[in-house]
């Protein structure tokens, strides 16, 4: 079940107990990327503006999806939520583990980056690795 009391049916969800969203992807679908969207516009809207919104997208089994499309729901993600912007913390990482998705993944990041200033994006190959940056905050 995830924070708005929706199943999920293209990705799985988790809160852990340090407040990280991790959110796991089963196909590159955009489907998939339509519910990840929606899951993080309800995370966001009922975390307090004050805390911040560590997001961990897993996409180590099913692949990246659609960098262009990925970038584009952000975008109106971001257009259409006043909780989005550069006064609101927030804080984004990557996980996969194929390493020629780096190149790719870092594109995409500075895209994302662009659309949504106050949210850095970061890319790891471990789960370690990706927790410690988004908790080092």
């Amino acid at each position: 079940m995830s924070a708005s009391g929706v199943t999920p049916r293209h990705l799985k969800y988790k809160l852990l107990s340090n407040g990280i969203h991790i959110f796991v992807l089963n196909k590159p679908t955009r489907e998939a990327v339509d519910e990840f969207m929606d899951l993080l516009d309800g995370v966001t809207q009922q975390t307090a503006y004050t805390d911040p919104v560590l997001t961990l997208l897993d996409v180590r089994e099913s692949g990246l999806p659609s960098l262009k499309y990925l970038i584009n729901a952000i975008q109106k993600m971001v257009k259409r939520n006043r909780y989005y912007g550069t006064s609101r913390m927030s804080r984004t990482s990557i996980l996969y583990d194929d390493i020629g998705m780096v190149t790719l993944i870092h594109t995409g990041m500075q895209m994302m980056e662009q659309v949504d200033p106050g949210n850095p994006t970061h890319s790891f190959m471990h789960l370690e690795d990706a927790v410690c940056w988004l908790l080092d905050s």
